[in-house]
């Protein structure tokens, strides 16, 4: 009897849960990344902190603190036990002010597309005027990155499918790691830069999945990293971080529900909130376009793409994500096919659209 009254409370506890999150928006969050010459010459190593990031970290937390009005600012340690200022405001927003290697990392309260507009000027103001007031800036070589992390169960409502064929829809758009929006196979490769492989082990993945026989994410993100992300270029520790699409969260019951991300790690650091922006609303755009698929989306990972196919394949891409591509051009700067510059790599050729 008690035994079945325990079974009907967590049914109807996880029914309502996840409608919540089925009626919710994608939420993101950010990791936005500063830097100078100062806080390059100072780094060592793989160390998150030095003393020069841990300066900088300091002075941009006084210039938001001159700036935020009626914010607060506390002190505390990260997992790396390097200290971390969470700036609070009122009404709930929040953003942390971190070191990591060779940059001044500051990561945002996830919100949804709609929230960030109304946090729009603040976050302006307050983190990227702030930086600036603090002498950095975003690294134009891409250092530091800027991934963005977004909700597992905010925008796919714990739908496996949606899930799947959001991976698969990136790796089937490698030119996204490739040059649009990155270009650093070191800190994010795409599966089409893997080895072979590596990626007959994806498609192996992806073939057991429409099987029917992966069930739920937890399997479904450490067969990926088990079997797919496994290798680095340069070996670096542990490969899973490494990739373009990264599930570490995914794949560890530990997190939170609101803490289960996917991120997005091929993505050049934003210069500015109005590329933020642009770029989560591409993100969220292409998510409810998938969410409009019934069936799982095929697997087509392209061999060598030259920049004009890559150029074309994320025209489309952006288009049926809702997206005015010359826009998005215009926020990003991103150049024409015209005056991309070819990159070659170990793996494959890449491309650089970015406008310096």
């Amino acid at each position: 009897m008690a035994r079945d009254l325990l079974n009907s409370i967590f049914i109807f506890l996880f029914v309502v849960v996840s409608g919540l999150y089925a009626n919710a928006r994608s939420t993101f969050g950010a990791e936005f990344t500063f830097t100078n010459d100062q806080i390059l010459a100072a780094q060592q190593g793989s160390y998150v902190n030095s003393d020069a990031s841990e300066a900088h970290r300091e002075k941009m937390a006084e210039a938001v603190r001159r700036t935020c009005g009626n914010c607060t600012i506390t002190r505390e340690q990260n997992s790396y036990g390097v200290d971390t200022l969470r700036v609070t405001y009122p009404d709930g927003f929040y953003f942390l002010i971190a070191t990591d290697p060779a940059v001044v990392e500051v990561q945002t309260k996830p919100a949804t597309t709609s929230d960030l507009r109304r946090q729009a000027g603040r976050m302006a103001r307050d983190i990227f005027g702030a930086a600036k007031a603090a002498g950095m800036a975003p690294s134009e070589r891409g250092t530091g990155g800027g991934h963005i992390h977004i909700g597992y169960h905010s925008s796919t409502g714990g739908d496996l499918l949606l899930m799947r064929n959001i991976l698969v829809d990136f790796a089937n758009h490698p030119e996204l790691a490739n040059g649009i929006l990155a270009h650093d196979h070191w800190n994010s490769q795409p599966i089409q830069a893997l080895p072979q492989e590596n990626q007959e082990a994806f498609k192996k993945i992806i073939e057991d999945f429409d099987r029917g026989q992966i069930r739920d994410i937890v399997t479904f993100a450490n067969r990926i990293q088990d079997e797919v992300y496994n290798w680095h270029r340069a070996n670096w520790s542990p490969p899973k971080k490494y990739q373009a699409f990264n599930v570490t969260r995914l794949a560890d019951l530990k997190w939170a529900p609101e803490e289960r991300t996917f991120e997005i790690r091929s993505i050049k650091p934003q210069r500015s909130l109005a590329e933020y922006l642009a770029l989560t609303n591409l993100l969220e755009g292409r998510i409810e376009y998938l969410r409009t698929k019934k069936s799982p989306v095929a697997l087509r990972i392209p061999g060598t793409m030259t920049p004009r196919q890559g150029y074309e394949s994320f025209a489309r891409f952006s288009a049926e994500a809702g997206i005015d591509f010359g826009r998005f051009r215009q926020i990003m700067k991103l150049g024409s096919v015209a005056n991309a510059v070819a990159v070659q790599t170990p793996k494959l050729l890449c491309f650089k659209l970015f406008v310096d």
